[in-house]
């Protein structure tokens, strides 16, 4: 009889082992199964936050190349007028360092022999020096600016444009220029007008935060040459080379990404790291590229350890108690990830605010030099980031302005601003018309507008010889005319943007008298409510106003924002406040 004992036992322990062993196969296939799920999933949350970063990335980028540009482009005028006069040429050059104080140096390279008091070679050049402005005439033997980059661009195209990275300027650096030719009266070339920026900054401003830790971007000219890259504390020089080299090789498989906004490949350093490249296009000139590294270990880490972690306790436990820790584990996980995506998107949100409120003016008075203009705005967002704006430029003597509200609110809203901001910049600096600028704005806003978002929008060109003013109002607010009196700008409502792309808009015009104000603002001024949700309503603006006619721009908004905050004490911000003031002081 113990012989059968000892059978029906052994037949015991074979069954319970393969139940066992059974229950630990299906889990390993399940496990199988959803870590080759979630690493998809994983790959499809790095594609959104690739491409995210580089269309945040590229927006703070070509801004700041819009600023640069503007910079430049608003001084044309001057250097004009006192292109007879070579010693005022160090003036021009410098007011355009001081109005954006993130370049290294303005040139005005004079076509050879064009002052012969100056001899065959005349350059002055302003740059910063201990946190000042230093003006010098930096042409002769050892500087012949007709074979730097910037000059020979001006003078071979006739035009503007960015140059190739060079080593250049008086810090012997590598930078990029903004070359504009200048022409006389006769539309013979002259000189080139250069603004210099260092690529050690540009580097260091797109890397200033990333979605992974070891994460790092790259800008490169459409030929391919560096413009931007991490310093070698954050990425080896050997790995930048490769990466750049495979970018510029069209025989590396470039994958279009899920939403083509993007190409992806493959690639390896030479410690063994596996990583993914985004590459993307500027949408407009300069037609730069822009890159993303991101490293397999960094968006697949987690996943690979609790992998391993997972399929261990599953060999060593029994079915059930093996399914509870994993289920314990994955909630675990999940709360942990939900608490550390909070804190980043907390901290993305406070750098979102600081960069969006960097698109805006922040300079006032903007123009110091004009004693015809008084110009004063202010934002104040509902949320973290918001979807108001507001901007103005000087160009061949016109004032370009704008002021918008999005629908919605939050980080969707403040998108959604930021790339209309850029169409903005991007279409006024070619265009007069307030019309062609909103159509400009409107069709490629409604290609991107995937969430059904609009954005109401009013457009204003001010020539500042003649007082004429042409607008067009997309569903805004009507502006404020404040003078002897306030009146509404009779503006005709048309569509708001970002709905239709086949929408025409309507442009208006009107003489604007001196001593005028024009008082722009969204409806979260209109619209701000009390304890009680009481608005301020329209009426109480213009009493304010009426109150404050004779004030500067910047006392009249400062008299609104002081009699808001009295009219709402302190009932929560409901809607982002906007407002903008500009005064004309005479023709």
């Amino acid at each position: 009889m113990n012989w059968i004992k000892r059978i029906l036992h052994l037949l015991r322990a074979n069954s319970s082992l393969t139940i066992i062993i059974t229950a630990a196969i299906l889990i390993e296939l399940i496990s199988v199964g959803q870590y080759l799920h979630t690493r998809g999933l994983l790959f499809e949350e790095l594609e959104k936050r690739a491409e995210s970063e580089l269309t945040n990335k590229a927006v703070v980028t070509r801004n700041t190349l819009v600023m640069v540009e503007n910079s430049l482009q608003g001084h044309v005028w001057d250097m004009k007028r006192n292109i007879a006069d070579p010693d005022s040429l160090y003036a021009v050059a410098e007011w355009v360092l001081r109005s954006h104080k993130n370049v290294t140096g303005c040139a005005i390279a004079v076509v050879p022999d064009y002052y012969p008091e100056k001899g065959r070679l005349f350059e002055p050049y302003s740059y910063w020096k201990d946190g000042d402005v230093v003006n010098e005439q930096i042409a002769g033997p050892q500087h012949d600016y007709t074979q730097s980059p910037f000059y020979q661009m001006a003078e071979r195209e006739g035009t503007s444009g960015w140059t190739e990275p060079y080593v250049g300027g008086k810090s012997k650096k590598r930078i990029v220029t903004f070359s504009k030719a200048i022409h006389d009266e006769d539309g013979k070339f002259v000189a080139a007008f250069g603004i210099d920026v260092a690529l050690d900054w540009m580097g260091d401003t797109l890397n200033y935060r990333h979605i992974y830790p070891s994460s790092y971007d790259l800008l490169l000219t459409e030929k391919g040459a560096v413009i931007a890259k991490p310093r070698e504390t954050i990425a080896k020089a050997q790995d930048l080379e490769r990466v750049i080299a495979m970018i510029n090789d069209s025989t590396v498989v470039k994958k279009p990404s899920s939403s083509g906004q993007s190409k992806v490949f493959e690639f390896i350093s030479y410690d063994g790291d596996e990583a993914y490249v985004f590459v993307t296009s500027f949408q407009g000139a300069p037609r730069w590229q822009i890159a993303v590294v991101c490293y397999d270990d960094e968006v697949y880490g987690k996943l690979n350890h609790s992998g391993v972690f997972f399929a261990l306790l599953n060999l060593v436990a029994m079915a059930v108690l093996a399914l509870i820790v994993l289920g314990f584990a994955r909630n675990r996980q999940r709360l942990q990830r939900i608490r550390m995506e909070q804190e980043r998107i907390n901290g993305e949100l406070q750098a979102a605010r600081v960069i969006q409120m960097q698109m805006l003016p922040e300079t006032f008075p903007p123009f110091p030099e004009r004693d015809d203009l008084d110009i004063y705005g202010s934002l104040v967002p509902a949320k973290e980031v918001g979807g108001d704006l507001f901007d103005f430029f000087l160009r061949d003597e016109k004032l370009f302005f704008c002021i918008g509200d999005v629908s919605g609110k939050g980080v969707p809203s403040a998108m959604v601003m930021a790339v209309t901001h850029a169409f903005f910049r991007s279409a006024s600096t070619r265009e007069n018309s307030p019309a062609r600028i909103m159509q400009s704005i409107n069709e490629p806003l409604c290609q991107l507008n995937e969430t059904n978002m609009f954005v109401t929008f009013f457009i204003g060109v001010l020539d500042l010889t003649s007082g004429r003013l042409r607008y067009c109002d997309a569903g805004h607010d009507r502006p404020l005319l404040v003078g002897e009196g306030v009146e509404e700008l009779q503006a005709e409502p048309n569509m708001p943007i970002g709905i239709f792309d086949t929408l025409t808009f309507e442009e208006q015009e009107i003489q604007i008298p001196p001593k005028t104000t024009i008082f722009l603002y969204t409806d979260g001024l209109t619209e701000a409510k009390d304890k009680q949700h009481m608005q301020f309503t329209l009426k109480r603006v213009k009493d304010v106003l009426k109150q404050h006619t004779q004030d500067g721009a910047q006392q009249m908004l400062e008299a609104m924002s002081q009699e808001v905050a009295n009219f709402v004490e302190d009932a929560e911000q409901s809607d982002d406040l906007t407002m903008l003031a500009i005064k004309i002081i005479n023709k």
